[in-house]
């Protein structure tokens, strides 16, 4: 009888014994295997050089000043149809000309990757936000219909890429706001809150100080605002408004406006007089003062 006893302790121990080995291996495996976002938005880059996508993210910008061209032939007269106006005098009446208008553009993934390089650091820097200099530039695209976001983090011969899900809103004061509850370590996810101690853990005792700040620059991913507006030429302003996510493209809706239509809109959000969304009244186009404009929201 104890002899039974001890072979069934022994094997009890054997199988618990492999149930770890087995689940250390699949925690190691899950965490060096990249996470399905990071692995396409690595190829997608893979397919176009720095210079191409500095090009891209230029094209979508041109995309954005649509309404400029349609401005441009409204001004033809003022300098004959096909002539070669002076560029310092034609911008400057460009300049000059009120506008307001809404308008969507579609991005592709390889649109979004390129831009969010060039967005993305224009963001974090209204908010005083720098993220560590371990960090490589984040990625941003649209998986499944969903839009993702996804980095590395890498000191020394340690690295680890992370993924989650960005949900954003847009407020009707003009401001946005972005939102990570939920990240994934390679393949093992784990909620925002304890990424940072768990890079701690990873990283020797002489790096403490770099895993807290780590650790404080993820933890800013739980919410986030910023003023997700873009400047064109003519000091024109384009605005974020809304955002609709297609299967594997970023539908974005612009508001488009000079600026000092965009000054005195946003004077009239910060008092709660107009929402982000709401048509300017005439009045106001034409300069009159901001006390004027009737309220359309409280």
């Amino acid at each position: 009888m104890q002899a039974k006893t001890k072979r069934w302790i022994k094997r009890t121990l054997i199988v618990g014994s492999l149930a770890l080995v087995l689940g250390a291996g699949l925690t190691v495996y899950l965490l060096h295997r990249p996470p399905a976002v990071w692995r396409e938005a690595q190829a997608l880059l893979d397919q176009t050089t720095a210079t191409q996508r500095a090009e891209l993210a230029e094209g979508v910008m041109q995309r954005l000043s649509t309404a400029a061209d349609r401005l441009r032939a409204d001004l033809d007269p003022v300098f004959g149809v096909g002539s070669k106006a002076d560029p310092v005098s034609f911008s400057t009446l460009l300049a000059s000309q009120s506008v307001d208008e809404t308008f969507e553009v579609e991005l592709s993934n390889q649109e979004l990757l390129s831009v969010a390089s060039e967005w993305t650091g224009k963001w974090f820097a209204q908010r005083g936000f720098e993220p560590p200099q371990q960090m490589s530039q984040p990625v941003v695209m649209i998986q499944g219909g969903e839009l993702m976001i996804a980095f590395k983090l890498a000191v020394g011969s340690w690295e680890q890429v992370f993924s989650g899900r960005l949900t954003m809103r847009f407020e009707a004061h003009g401001m946005a706001y972005g939102s990570v509850t939920q990240l994934t370590a390679g393949s093992l996810p784990m909620s925002v809150a304890t990424v940072g101690d768990w890079v701690a853990k990873q990283l020797p005792s002489s790096q403490a100080s770099l895993a807290e700040k780590m650790g404080r620059w993820i933890a800013e991913l739980e919410g986030f605002e910023f003023r997700p507006v873009l400047e064109l030429e003519h000091r024109r302003r384009a605005r974020v408004i809304a955002m609709q996510r297609n299967k594997e493209s970023l539908v974005m809706t612009m508001r488009l406006q000079d600026h000092s239509t965009y000054k005195k809109h946003n004077a009239l959000m910060k008092s709660g007089k107009l929402a982000v969304n709401d048509a300017l009244p005439p009045a106001l186009l034409d300069g009159s003062a901001i006390a004027d404009v009737p309220t359309t929201t409280d």
